[in-house]
């Protein structure tokens, strides 16, 4: 359950454990104890969270026919805003509404500008502690030589990798880069 931040909403999954095609997601009005809206298809549900005004809410989530998905919802009339493709597992959303945080299967990140519903980034856990960003064929990383980083960065170049087109590509400080303007 997630409560909306006016503490007037609540969302409910509902459904059987280990029948995860069968959840569905439910809005509910907590004064009144009654079903606003039904979200989307029933699947499973990786997470969800609400914008910290209370109008919006986002709800990571898997099924046959969409694959993993952050679906956008408006919390008044429960219509669908859009959809962040890639990423459907634990969704956050940042207090100033722009930036949204979702996780990917294999244990990825990817940072997604919600007005413009595009992915900005993608970060990787690597190794003992290390990491990679990565945004439009750029990228920074803990340890720059890292043999992660030619299979993130240009998994075409992976055979070919060399140094120079390592270099051309790092910038350092690229997560500061993306996230200035979705922090604004």
């Amino acid at each position: 359950m997630e409560v909306n931040p006016t503490g007037e909403q609540a969302l409910l999954i509902l459904g059987e454990w280990g029948a995860a095609r069968e959840w569905r997601a439910v809005l509910v009005d907590l004064k009144e104890g009654r079903e606003l809206h039904a979200l989307g298809e029933a699947g499973l549900v990786g997470g969800a969270a609400f914008s910290a005004d209370g109008k919006r809410l986002l709800i990571g989530r898997g099924n046959v026919t969409s694959g993993l998905e952050c679906v956008v919802y408006d919390t008044t009339t429960g219509r669908e805003l859009g959809r962040l493709p890639g990423a459907g597992g634990g969704v956050a959303l940042h207090p100033g509404g722009r930036l949204v945080a979702a996780s990917r299967m294999e244990g990825s990140l990817t940072l997604f500008d919600l007005a413009t519903r595009r992915s900005v980034a993608s970060l990787y856990g690597v190794g003992e502690g290390d990491w990679i960003v990565t945004s439009a064929g750029s990228y920074d990383a803990s340890q720059p030589n890292s043999p992660w980083l030619m299979t993130e960065i240009s998994p075409e170049a992976a055979t070919a990798a060399s140094e120079s087109l390592l270099e051309e590509r790092r910038r350092p400080n690229l997560l500061s880069e993306v996230l200035a303007p979705l922090l604004d």
